[in-house]
């Protein structure tokens, strides 16, 4: 703990040294130093930021309970969408990165990808898209699925659910 301190006393000294020229620099483990002063020529500021390395898949990207056919018949028509929803959110996430990593907590250092500012930059442009696009189909099915067969819902979620065990056999 006193080693923690002391690098931490040390990067907060380094910071004020520089922030009168407004440096930002990310160390090899991931903290992310900047340095500066604010746009009205007040004090200088110093931020220390951890960049821990992210992971390829979401943990989110995880089904957690699969269910049989029965379990599924006996749930309202409401609890169908909304298991059909959370589904989708797994495989939009996950399906896209299997040539990567097929669970979650694989990070780019695991894989040998460098833990450049731009690989991370390009996994954030992703991960961004990908929510946006849910956010947009998830609206879109909120509106129609409720038309949809209920049969037809209970064989979708069979079919996510044996798709991402599937997943899961391949990756062990």
């Amino acid at each position: 703990m006193k080693n923690v301190t002391l690098i931490v006393f040390f990067l907060l000294m380094f910071c004020n040294v520089n922030a009168q020229f407004g440096t930002a620099q990310i160390l090899p483990n991931g903290i992310e130093l900047k340095s500066g002063k604010d746009n009205d020529d007040s004090e200088a500021s110093t931020e220390v930021k951890v960049n821990l390395p992210k992971s390829i898949i979401s943990t989110s990207a995880e089904i957690r309970t699969y269910h049989t056919d029965k379990a599924l018949r006996e749930m309202s028509k409401g609890m169908l969408i909304d298991l059909y929803i959370e589904h989708l959110k797994v495989v939009v996430k996950k399906v896209p990165r299997i040539a990567l990593a097929t669970r979650p907590g694989v990070t780019m250092i695991d894989l040998g990808i460098p833990d450049s500012l731009e690989n991370r930059r390009v996994l954030e442009i992703e991960d961004e898209a990908t929510e946006a696009y849910l956010e947009s189909s998830i609206g879109f099915l909120k509106n129609m699925l409720a038309y949809a067969d209920k049969e037809r819902l209970v064989t979708m979620v069979l079919f996510y659910e044996q798709m991402m065990k599937s997943l899961r056999e391949v990756g062990q």
